[in-house]
Formats: structure tokens, sequence, C-alpha cells
């Protein structure tokens, strides 16, 4: 028996460790916001995260074993196996873009992939790091079509025609000229001094200044582009292109013809691309490339002293665990519409992570950051969401010369920010817990009575197997947050009067995974996070999520099994009524060595004998 509880102790040892390395890498890879995969030196699928989920549609378990040839079109497929042979040929990062079609249409990436080396130093895959860079090429690509379809336009139809007589000034339009800008036959000006006077007043001195280039032989042809008033009132962008027709002695020009073409449409697809380039599409926000090239334009003298604030959103991973990303998006939505309602204007506010934001701020000294660290911290303690309070760590550093490097000056308020982060972190996440909890029984009210009946029943049954004192405190709360991933799980399927879909039911499968990453995100759960992750594992190993069997399922794991069953039969169900003990009783019995713990099962039935009020 000795060797056997060694060999078991072993054993859960050894899984612990397991699951503390799959909890690391889960960690990296689910908070990234970029996609990543790994694959055999064969092409085989090994690994994808969530965000690839999301954006190709493809589930993970129907990729995972199987090639690009069996997940995407042939043209992708031998695409994707140039890219990556080039790769494995090169033994370095290469970067590539990437792209596969879906019912939407194409979608396209920026690849980095290189080589994932064995134990022994050969490859034995590759990893790629990938950013969807659909947006951008859809906006160059509609900018593309937009130009060519600009330039058949000027071929073909001369789309607002004028012929300017530089002698007296007058200008003929001809309809199509002033129809695009919404003027009626009569209304539009006759002369260059009255049609100038709809010039958009910055674009004025540039109109002269090419004017005077044209005519001094600087540029072949007049062709600049400006801003002009819409009889409504609105801005037009035109292309103005011209050349004279007509010259007196003097060589000097008296007659110029050309055309005015609208490319408001163009600008608007010029200036979406620069936001996107700039902008991080989630909050509105600047994106890390516009901090860095901001920071780098602000790194000068006179912007002395130049502090870097950087906030760190607490509790973003155990939001999206607990309430979908969904809930997450707007979480960081609500930190950025923060920011902007009390930083200044002139304050650049960027998103330059998954979870951190960043402010850059010219001569501004430690006092004032500090100040703005004050009031931050109140407006996002006033804040109230559904998924509880608002929590952001805080970081800044300030740059006073120039000997300084930023770099330099980042890291230190990078490292400031994580020393409070990691100083409120269990604070933080326990309060979360404890706000997912009673957001659960808010939202399901009998799941309250249901987990504080296991809880107790469960102490029970440990007490009868003599377990101590710490292990039965351990069980009882094990018991009380044995569903806690029931939170991700709506109440339209929980309260579903019928039998679950296929769909409902992989659903609910869910949420002893989902309870596992909750609670394991605080140090003083992690031990039952295990128990949670267990709690529906079957004695015969066709429980889930892991298929564990016997004495590979923690005891925690085995005993909340059966108070669980015993609470959720006798008190009923939406889609059934309650069955008394005594039917109650048979069927766990019915069930010992396959579904339950046979020992537990004994100690149970064993105790409901001795004294049934204890049960009750």
């Amino acid at each position: 028996m000795e060797e056997l509880r060694e060999l078991r102790e072993r054993l859960l040892d050894a899984e612990g460790k397991l699951l503390e390395t799959e909890r690391f890498l889960a960690d990296l890879i689910e908070n990234s916001g970029s996609l990543m995969v790994i694959k055999s030196v064969d092409g085989v699928y090994t690994f994808v995260n969530r965000r690839w989920e999301e954006c190709t549609g493809l589930p993970r378990a129907d990729v995972l074993g199987r090639t690009d040839a069996e997940l995407f079109s042939p043209e992708a497929a031998e695409h994707f196996r140039r890219n990556d042979s080039e790769v494995l040929r090169r033994g370095e990062l290469v970067e590539f873009e990437e792209f596969f079609d879906r019912p939407d249409g194409r979608h396209f990436f920026l690849s980095g992939k290189f080589p994932v080396h064995g134990e022994d130093g050969t490859v034995s895959g590759l990893c790629a790091v990938i950013t969807d860079i659909t947006d951008r090429k859809r906006a160059e690509e509609k900018l593309r079509i937009s130009r060519e379809r600009y330039e058949l336009a000027m071929a073909a139809t001369n789309d607002g025609l004028w012929d300017w007589n530089l002698l007296t000034g007058k200008v003929y339009f001809d309809p199509r000229y002033y129809t695009m800008a919404g003027y009626e036959p009569g209304e539009f000006p006759s002369s260059f001094d009255e049609w100038a006077k709809r010039l958009h007043p910055d674009d004025h001195p540039l109109c002269n200044r090419a004017l005077q280039s044209y005519f001094s032989g600087k540029t072949p042809v007049f062709d600049m582009e400006f801003r002009f008033r819409r009889k409504d009132g609105s801005w037009m962008w035109i292309r103005g292109r011209g050349r004279r027709v007509e010259s007196d002695a003097n060589g000097n020009a008296v007659r110029m013809v050309g055309t005015h073409i609208d490319i408001t449409e163009l600008k608007q697809q010029q200036q979406e691309i620069q936001y996107l380039s700039f902008h991080d599409h989630l909050t509105g926000l600047y994106n890390r490339r516009f901090f860095d090239e901001e920071l780098a334009r602000l790194d000068t003298p006179r912007n002395m002293p130049l502090t870097l604030f950087l906030m760190d959103v607490n509790g973003l991973k155990l939001t999206n665990d607990a309430f979908g990303h969904q809930a997450g998006d707007r979480l960081l939505r609500t930190v950025a519409d923060v920011l902007r309602r009390t930083c200044r204007e002139d304050e650049i506010i960027a998103r330059i992570g998954g979870d951190e934001f960043i402010l850059l701020l010219p001569q501004t000294g430690e006092e004032d950051a500090a100040s703005l660290g004050i009031r931050l911290r109140e407006a996002f303690e006033n804040v109230r969401m559904e998924t509880g309070t608002l929590s952001v760590a805080f970081g800044w550093a300030t740059k006073n010369d120039m000997s300084q490097p930023a770099g330099n000056v980042f890291i230190t308020a990078e490292n400031r920010m994580y020393q409070q982060k990691i100083y409120e972190m269990n604070s933080v996440r326990s309060k979360a817990i404890s706000f997912i909890l009673e957001t659960l029984y808010e939202n399901i009210p009998r799941e309250r009575r249901h987990s504080e009946n296991v809880g107790v029943l469960s102490g029970r049954i440990g007490v009868a197997m003599d377990l101590d004192a710490e292990a039965v405190k351990e069980l009882v709360l094990a018991g009380k947050l044995h569903d806690i991933g029931k939170i991700a799980i709506g109440a339209e399927i929980l309260d579903k009067n019928g039998s679950l879909n296929e769909s409902e039911w992989l659903t609910v499968k869910r949420h002893p995974e989902i309870g596992y990453f909750i609670l394991n995100s605080v140090s003083d759960y992690a031990s039952l996070a295990l128990i949670a992750l267990a709690h529906q594992e079957r004695f015969d190993g066709k429980g889930y999520p892991k298929g564990l069997s016997g004495g590979n399922i923690p005891l925690h794991a085995r005993i909340i099994a059966v108070a669980d069953a015993y609470d959720a039969m006798t008190s009923g169900r939406p889609y059934r009524p309650p069955l008394s003990s005594a039917e109650t009783l048979r069927e766990i019995r019915a069930a010992s060595g396959t579904q339950f713990d046979p020992n537990v099962v004994e100690v149970f039935l064993e105790l409901f004998k001795k004294s049934p009020e204890s049960i009750c």
C-alpha cells in the first residue's frame, strides 16, 4: 500500500507540473493579439491559438493533425507550402504576406515564420506569428480600383472641362463641372476670381504656387489637388489638370484648358488607410506604430521633461474566460473612453498591446504625472461594469534630458507598472472571483444553494473518510466553487426545459475548463483549479474534459462528483422533477465503479445510513 500511495503521489505531482506548463503556454498564447501556429516538418498542424480560430473560422479540433492541403484551397495550400519550405531551407526567421479564402472573401496576413528545434538540436517543425492585415489590404485594393476608375474617367469623359482666358479672367465650365458640385445652370461663377472664392482657404496659396510653377516651366503640366466648396456648403476634393493652349508674342500664356475630377472618394479611402495604419481597430486610440513614431518625433530638448505613463488592465484574461471575449472588448473600450475623458486633448493615448495602454506626455514632469495618476485611479474606480470594478495598474517614468535613452525610460515605467500589478494581483483577482460567483448566482439563483449544498456535503464525506482538517476545509471550498465555470454558459442553456442539442451540450462541457482558468488565475485558489477541472471526470474514464480514470482523478474531485450528483438529482432541474433520496441513492449505488469511485460511494452510503439528517 505504501508503494501504491507513493506512486499515486508521483503521478499527481507529474500531472500538476504538466498542467502548470500547459497553463503557462495557454496564458502566453491565448492573451496574444496575434495568430500563432506550430507545424511539424511535414506540414501537420500541432498547435493553433484562439485568435487563429477566430480569424480562420476553423475550430481547433478540426485543424490539429491536418495539413494546409486538407484545410485550404489548392492555391493557398501551395502558397503556404512554398513559404514553409523556404523557412526550413534557410533556417531563420522569414516574413511573408499570405492569404486564404473564407466565405466573406480573401483574407491576408503578415506572417513571421521561424524553425523550431527539438531537444536534439534538429529542426522539428516551424512556428508562425501572424498579423491579420485584411482590412489594410482591402482598403488598398479599394484605393487601387478607385484610381483605375478615376484614370478611365479622365481618359473617356474629361469630366469637368474648363477653359480659362487669362487676359479677361473669364472661365468657361461645361455642365458636368458645376453638376458635380451641386450647382444649377446660371448659379456657377464665370470668372476665375469668383471661382477662387470657393476654394478652401488653406488651398489658395497651394493653387497659386502650382500655377507659378507651371508658368515658369518647372512642371510640364498644371496638376494639383484642392478642396472646393459645394453648393450645400460641404467640401469636395478635386484634382485639377491643365495646359496652356495659347500664348502671346512674348510667350506668356493667355489661355488654358483642362479638367477637374472629383476625387473625394479617393481621398476618403486614403484617409481610411492612414487611419488603419495608425489606430487600434478596437478602441480607436493610436496604435504601437504611431506611438513609436511620435516618441521619436517628440524626443527633443524642447519637449523635456518627457513622461511615459504606462497602464495595464487587471483581469482581462479572467474577464475573457468568465464572460467571453465580447465582454473583454467592452472592458478595453471602456478603459479607452476613461482615458479620453480624463486626459488633455494634446496628450497622446495609445493601445500598445492586448491589455496595455500608454500616454506620451511632453513637457510633463514626475509631479504632474503623479497628479494624473490620482485622477485616473479615481476615474477608473468610479466605473461599474457587468464584469465588476475596473482595475488598472500604473507606472510612469520621466526623461529629463537628452542623455537618457527613451528606451530606458520606457523600461523603467514598465517595471514600475508591473510591480504595482504584482502587488495588487491577488487582491484584484480574488474580488473578481467573488463578483463572478455573485453574477452567476444572480443569473441562476438555484446555483447558490447548489454550491453551498455540494460544499457542505463534500466536507461531511471528507470527514467520514478521515481526511485531516485542512483537507476538509479545502474540500468544502472546492465544492462551493466547482461550478464557477458556468458563468460562461447562458441562462437560456442552463434553464432550458428539454434536452440540449449538440452545440449546447458542447458549451456546457466547457465549464470545468473555464472554471480551471478562472481559479488558476489566483495563487490562493490554484489547488482548487485542478479539482474544478476534474469534477466531471468519471471513474471509468468516460468523463470530460481529459478522460481521466480511477486514481488519476484527484480525490477531492471524486468526492465532489458524488455530492454534486446527489444534490442535483434531489433538487431537480428545469428539464426534470427532483428524485426522492431513496431513488437518488439507488442511482448513485448503480453508478458505483463506472461514474463514481466505489470507495467514496461506500462511505457516502454508510454516512447516509448512519445519519440521514447529515445529508439532507
